[in-house]
């Protein structure tokens, strides 16, 4: 992350039968249709079982409740307990920035729970360990040091930050969302360069970052991302400029979607800042917006 509070910006797709790293446009920032639900979400990881998120998340034996489920009683302590979160400030108001905050704090929280559980689907002797061989075993890759396994044993080393020829979960979790772990640059920029860098000069141009879009129709950076990354206005990103852009992806989707669930809530008393009341009178937007997943959360916690 997105976090650091990481950047969720462009991932690459870990699958449980095939790790080839893909870039997966939900992670990308993405403006949103007129009345279309967001998502943060972030999938990462698409596995043959297609994992459920709400199910994962809270990790129930039976089937998870839903927020209209609960009781007006329950639903009230919920909301208590989050607005306790979402005020960081403990100044009985919440900021639009709070909201962005919780936001990364949920896209965050649910990258861990997938990366937990990838963890254990890979790491098939239940060690506690993802080895190189359990990786290209899951992989599919031959002992051939092609294109790809090159790029691969260069993730995995990277990855693996004490240099064990292990990953353990939170090495895991890097190897997963290389944009969130600066040491994972070398590898992120690498591969968006090699595979998008049609003349190879170490540069993207517009049409070149562009391509990303036409191959990944849910990845949706627009000229002005391009345009502000673009430093010494020479209408190409290097490297450095690419992980600039990459880096802050993720900001900018958190953005997108807070940009989405004000638009829908009502005006506050004070401007831009909400009472607790006040977010318990828009809390169904909350709910729309996927924060669903939290107030279920706090409601088991009680």
């Amino acid at each position: 992350m997105l976090y650091t509070v990481g950047a969720i910006c462009l991932v690459f797709v870990y699958c449980s039968a095939n790790i080839d790293p893909k870039i997966d446009a939900s992670q990308a920032h993405h403006p949103f249709e007129d009345g279309e639900k967001p998502s943060h979400t972030h999938l990462h990881v698409d596995t043959d079982d297609d994992h459920d998120m709400d199910d994962e998340y809270h990790d129930l034996d039976d089937v998870s409740p839903d927020w209209n489920s609960l009781d007006s009683q329950q639903q009230e302590a919920a909301i208590a307990k989050f607005f306790n979160k979402l005020d960081k400030d403990q100044d009985s108001l919440v900021s639009k920035d709070e909201i962005k905050q919780q936001i990364i704090v949920a896209m965050e929280a649910e990258n861990q729970e997938m990366a937990k559980q990838d963890f254990e689907d890979t790491d098939e002797n239940q060690d506690g360990k993802i080895t190189m061989e359990e990786f290209f075993e899951i992989q599919g890759h031959d002992e051939q040091l092609d294109h790809e396994t090159d790029l691969d044993k260069l993730r995995f080393k990277l990855a693996d930050k004490d240099e064990s020829e292990y990953l353990d979960t939170d090495e895991f979790l890097a190897f997963l969302y290389p944009y969130d772990h600066a040491y994972m640059k070398e590898y992120l920029v690498r591969q968006v360069m090699e595979e998008y860098d049609a003349d190879n000069n170490g540069e993207l141009t517009k049409s070149e970052f562009f391509q990303i879009s036409t191959e990944n129709e849910d990845f949706h950076e627009d000229e002005k991302a391009f345009d502000s990354s673009d430093t010494d206005k020479n209408g190409r990103l290097n490297e450095v400029e690419l992980y600039e852009l990459l880096s802050k992806s993720g900001e900018r989707m958190a953005e997108s979607e807070l940009e989405w669930l004000v638009s829908r809530m009502r005006a506050p008393k004070q401007d831009g800042m909400w009472n607790q009341q006040e977010i318990a009178a828009n809390i169904d937007h909350f709910v729309d917006s996927n924060f669903e997943n939290q107030l279920l959360k706090y409601h088991e916690e009680l």
